[in-house]
């Protein structure tokens, strides 16, 4: 596996900081088991690895005026522990 710089940001601001202008100089991590790999046999390179995991915006299940919206890191797992209350911004 290829040095590569390991950032992990608790906020969206500072991923989208660390993640760079141009293209492949950086990617997310949020979970990323295939990404891992592809690294270990020196088929994918990036300069800088971004965890996304501990960004608290990104998880979670969103009241809107659309429904019920799940964030991008939700995982299915957790659905059946998450609260529900019709009251709460973020359920």
């Amino acid at each position: 596996m290829q040095p590569f710089a390991y950032a992990n940001p608790t906020t969206i601001q500072e991923a989208v900081g660390l993640l760079g202008s141009r293209w492949g100089e950086a990617d997310i991590l949020a979970g990323g088991t295939d990404q891992i790999s592809l690294m270990k046999e020196y088929l994918h390179k990036p300069q800088r690895v971004v965890n996304i995991k501990n960004i608290k915006e990104l998880s979670g299940i969103k009241n809107s005026s659309a429904g019920f919206v799940s964030a991008p890191l939700l995982l299915w797992m957790n659905w059946p522990r998450m609260p529900m209350s019709a009251s709460s911004p973020q359920l």
